[in-house]
């Protein structure tokens, strides 16, 4: 634009780096052998509660209702070999290679211009995308009810993997 100028003409970019628009909601799918029941206010009487629930399942469960987009994919605990994640209904996997040591969390996104393999270890946060199996797939839902499970080479007990996703819907 220049200055002093009876009319003044400019120009307006408007750059879109997600194309999508989001739900304010965020879904959460959890895996873990062990859930916890304990909640407080404590029974007041003698009768035994629950503590703690064994899963017998290594199901996770989630809703996308709108378009087909990645999510992020949260992988903790250990010690524990080789985790994989397994889409239920298309058979494609996405699988790490190596060791989970007792307090790492592995962070994976699979959106579209944001896929990353992150491994947080003792505070440092390093870019482990390099021990991502060869035939992995970044996985996305679908619109509709998707299915996952879990499996590891050794150690599936000690790990708790979280699948979180927010609705998007295509907005450019």
């Amino acid at each position: 634009m220049e200055n002093f100028e009876k009319l003044t003409n400019g120009q307006i970019s408007i750059l879109c780096p997600d194309i999508y628009w989001y739900s304010t909601e965020t879904q959460i799918a959890e895996y873990s052998r062990v859930r916890g029941a304990f909640h407080f206010v404590c029974p007041d009487n003698d009768e035994p509660f629950q503590i703690g629930a064994y899963n017998t399942q290594d199901m996770m469960t989630i809703n996308n209702s709108g378009d087909e987009v990645g999510f992020t994919l949260e992988i903790s605990g250990g010690p524990a070999k080789n985790p994989t994640i397994y889409n239920a209904l298309t058979d494609e996997y996405m699988q790490i290679s190596g060791d989970i040591q007792k307090g790492d969390v592995i962070t994976i996104t699979t959106k579209t211009g944001n896929k990353t393999v992150l491994l947080e270890r003792e505070g440092v946060v390093t870019n482990i995308i390099n021990r991502l199996v060869s035939g992995s797939t970044w996985l996305n839902l679908k619109a509709g009810e998707n299915k996952f499970y879990v499996r590891a080479s050794d150690g599936l007990n000690n790990i708790k993997v979280r699948l979180i996703h927010r609705n998007a819907y295509l907005g450019v």
